[in-house]
This record gives C-alpha cells, sequence and structure tokens, in this order.
C-alpha cells in the first residue's frame, strides 16, 4: 500500500488498513468509517453492507439507486455528516460481460476520489467524495467510493421525466452552466448525462456524480470538445424517450456557451 497522499488529499485525507484492505478516507469521517466496517467488510456489494449495518444496529441503512444508471448504492449512517452513499466501482461495456466488478490493476477508487476532489477545489459542483475502499481478491480488486449522500437530490433524468419543453428549459439551462463550468476547470466526465447529475429543489447548481474514468486537466477543455460532450447527453435524452426535454435543448446549448463566456470573461472590474 502506498503511504504518500497527492498534496491535493494531503492533510484532508487519511490512510487506513493494508495491502490486502485499504482506503483512502476524509478525516472528519474517519469515526464513522470506522464504525460502518467498511474496510474489514466481506463483500462491498450494497446489499450485503446493508445487512451488515442492520445487524450492527445501524440505523437508517437502507438501499437507494438502481433507476438512473448509477446501480444500486447503500445509504448508510455517517455520523455528524448525515448519510453517506457506498457505490461500488463496476465494469462497463463488454468487460463486464467478464466480470462486472473485479478489476486487475490500478486504483479505481481512488482515481475517481482524486479527480473529484480536484474539481471540488476549483469550484465545480461536484459529490462530496468521502472515501475510497479497495479489497484485493489476488488476482484482482474489488472497490467503492463513498460520497455524501444528498437526500433531497434526484437524477436530473427523474426530474425531466414527463416535463414539457418549457418545463424542462430551466432544468436543461442549469445543466449546461454546470456542464460549462466542468469544463472551464479543465474537467472531462466520460459519461456525461442527466442520469449523473442531480438537481435539487431551489438549487440552481446540479451536482456531478459519477466521475469514474474522469479526468482534470491544468487548462479548459476547448469549447468545441465540450460541445461534443453536450452532443452526447443530447442523445441520451433522445434514447430515454424525455421529448420535452429533447425539445428544449437549445436551452441546454444557449446556458452552455452563455456560462463559458462569462467565466472566459471573469468578474466585472472593481469587484
Amino acid at each position: 500500500m502506498r503511504d504518500s497522499l497527492p498534496p491535493e488529499l494531503a492533510g484532508r485525507f487519511v490512510r487506513r488498513g493494508d495491502d490486502r484492505r485499504s482506503a483512502l478516507v476524509r478525516r472528519d469521517f474517519a469515526d464513522a468509517f470506522d464504525g460502518l466496517g467498511l474496510l474489514g467488510a466481506a463483500d462491498l456489494a450494497p446489499a450485503a453492507l446493508v445487512e451488515a449495518a442492520r445487524r450492527a444496529g445501524l440505523e437508517g441503512a437502507r438501499l437507494a439507486g438502481g433507476a438512473s444508471g448509477r446501480g444500486t448504492i447503500a445509504v448508510l449512517p455517517a455520523g455528524r455528516l448525515g448519510r453517506a452513499g457506498v457505490r461500488p466501482c463496476r465494469r462497463g461495456g463488454l468487460a463486464r460481460r467478464f466480470s462486472r466488478r473485479r478489476y486487475v490493476w490500478g486504483r479505481r477508487a481512488e482515481r475517481e476520489l482524486l479527480v473529484t476532489e480536484r474539481l471540488r477545489a476549483r469550484g465545480v459542483p461536484v459529490i462530496e467524495p468521502l472515501a475510497a475502499v479497495r479489497s484485493d481478491l489476488r488476482p484482482g480488486y474489488r472497490a467503492a467510493l463513498v460520497t455524501l449522500w444528498e437526500d433531497e437530490a434526484r437524477p436530473a433524468a427523474a426530474a425531466l421525466h414527463g416535463l414539457s419543453a418549457e418545463e424542462a428549459a430551466p432544468i436543461l439551462r442549469a445543466v449546461g452552466r454546470t456542464a460549462a463550468r466542468l469544463h472551464a476547470a479543465g474537467g472531462w466526465h466520460a459519461d456525461l448525462h442527466v442520469g449523473n447529475l442531480l438537481v435539487r429543489e431551489g438549487d440552481p447548481a446540479p451536482i456531478l456524480v459519477d466521475l469514474d474514468r474522469g479526468r482534470t486537466f491544468p487548462f479548459p477543455v476547448p469549447e468545441i470538445v465540450g460541445r461534443s460532450s453536450l452532443r452526447r447527453l443530447e442523445r441520451h435524452l433522445r434514447k430515454h424517450g424525455l421529448s420535452g426535454a429533447v425539445a428544449a435543448t437549445a436551452a441546454l446549448r444557449e446556458a452552455y456557451a452563455l456560462e463559458r463566456e462569462r467565466i472566459r470573461e471573469g468578474p466585472p472590474e472593481g469587484r
């Protein structure tokens, strides 16, 4: 297990465990993390984690998700922070036919945690990472990312369901602004769609989640590349039959362009 931490995490996160089971844990979550027994969990599957938490007498443990493409998540008590969501790292594409949750090399959850924390530091509205857990199987390993659970949030895909173009437009404008902030900050989401953005009532900034395979750069993502990401998002709307949102995609593109321009020009002088 590596002892050193990336500069962005030093002071805020600590390492736990050994070569077989390890975790990178945010300091203010460390006590709750220990109480959940995540480091010693035999299986990081959400159902197993919830069952173990209930046997330990921890109140509020439950399963959530499954409808937005995020997969099932274990929602567990997180002490004074409220609740935490534990999402196992899962393979997509052809690789999932061979093994859905086993990885051969790398540190999948830690990499996602680092990318997410970097973007938070750059002012991008992303989910708060609390821990990355890894359990070696030899060969390979399983991993899970632990994040702050947003009780009042729901996927933008669910919020857009059944809306007219007029009703969908404000949500899509907010999504466009968040995408613009991500790209202007040098961030790239490999799977940007409305299932990976959470919206909250009265909050104008949707929260980005599931930055698995995401990347950060020391320079803004070019707008022409960012717009290709928006086209992918629009294809997702059509694929899932969100007809009202499809009819309002002009609002998405317009908000994205205006936010990129606003960020590029910076705050007015004197502020």
